[in-house]
């Protein structure tokens, strides 16, 4: 279970150490020597929770997100500071909504794949803060230029930055990196670990989608035994249809969003709509939460895959419905004896039979 860690930031180094141009590199400087910019002030008194695991929120920068607009000067900066604040109640500061107040007057915490909530220790990020020290900023200093903007990256490691310590609690000892981000290269760097044990995953392939706007089919499912209505256990899916090589097309299954309800039963509790279901028929509604878009179809050769934009104009989606009828198996063999298995054998088992399928 990977842990999704929650920090309340007081200050944001909030605190960039300035470097003048000429100077020598304060490698060591600490937390009260001179040349620190504050870029959000008001997170003194007025701090703010942030999920370190899903920064930017909404797509934000941080320290947009966090309130600033602070102008630096024109100079090298060769290290950056988070400050949090401690879990302390007598220190003054809180939040709300606090995502940690499940454990009391916490403001650090950490949440599980299973919304466990679980304190974060820290250590001495309340005084000197997440440092990204000199030796971290790749590339060297972080030249601004007097007039212009300057895109910084920082990489938090969460899978490195929170240990479990021999009595259980989590302490937060972060491994963090930043650089300028270039504007003429772009590319993604890190790591594919286990969900369960946090290991990196050996020659884990990554793929990318571009973000498309969601559309939302809807439909009922009918079932029908002679005159009577039936149950049955259904699958939905969406599938597109490709354009192959030579002129020829082919339906393709097609991958459904979040929020779809594509796995349904149909059963007496749930009642048909008034008109258009036959006469007798169970019935029930899924929901496909499917992309309003082409599908992007790829060819591989000479060991790579080549896309081809998406065809433009009209969507289009074919329904397929996969249906079985519950406990439709059998515990019997052939002989109508319990269905027992040895090993090194054969067992035959009593026949399925179905009807009226198509």
């Amino acid at each position: 279970m990977t842990p999704e860690p929650f920090a309340t930031v007081r200050r944001f180094p909030k605190r960039l150490y300035h470097y003048p141009l000429g100077a020598g590199a304060h490698a060591t400087a600490d937390d009260n020597s001179l040349g620190w910019v504050e870029l959000v002030p008001e997170l003194k008194t007025q701090p703010v929770q942030v999920d370190l695991l899903n920064l930017p929120a909404n797509g934000a920068c941080l320290l947009r997100t966090l309130g600033c607009n602070t102008s630096l000067p024109a100079g090298d900066y060769q290290q950056i500071r988070l400050l949090l604040v401690p879990d302390n109640p007598g220190s003054g500061a809180g939040t709300s909504p606090n995502a940690c107040a499940t454990l009391g007057q916490v403001c650090n915490c950490v949440v599980d794949s299973r919304n466990n909530v679980s304190d974060l220790q820290l250590s001495s990020q309340a005084n000197t803060g997440l440092k990204i020290p000199p030796g971290q900023v790749v590339g060297g200093p972080i030249h601004v230029a007097a007039g212009q903007s300057v895109d910084i990256n920082v990489d938090f490691n969460a899978c490195a930055s929170i240990i479990q310590e021999g009595n259980g609690k989590f302490r937060l000892k972060p491994t963090l990196t930043a650089g300028v981000v270039s504007t003429n290269t772009t590319g993604i760097n890190g790591q594919v670990v286990d969900s369960v044990t946090s290991q990196p995953i050996a020659r884990a392939t990554v793929a990318l989608e571009n973000a498309d706007k969601s559309a939302t089919i809807q439909g009922i499912v009918t079932a029908l035994n002679g005159a009577a209505g039936a149950n049955i256990d259904v699958s939905i899916s969406a599938l597109q249809s490709v354009s192959l090589s030579g002129g020829a097309t082919r339906p393709v299954t097609v991958p459904l969003l979040q929020s779809s309800t594509s796995n349904i039963a149909v059963q007496s509790a749930i009642p048909c709509p008034a008109t258009g279901s036959p006469m007798g028929a169970f019935c029930a509604q899924y929901t496909l939460v499917v992309r309003a878009s082409n599908p992007n179809v790829g060819s591989f050769s000479a060991g790579k895959i080549t896309f081809s934009p998406p065809a433009t104009g009209d969507v289009f989606y074919t329904v397929e419905a996969d249906a079985a009828r519950p406990m439709s198996g059998t515990n019997l063999d052939t002989n109508g004896m319990p269905l027992k298995v040895t090993a090194g054998t054969t067992a035959s088992a009593k026949e399925l039979d179905f009807a009226g399928c198509s």
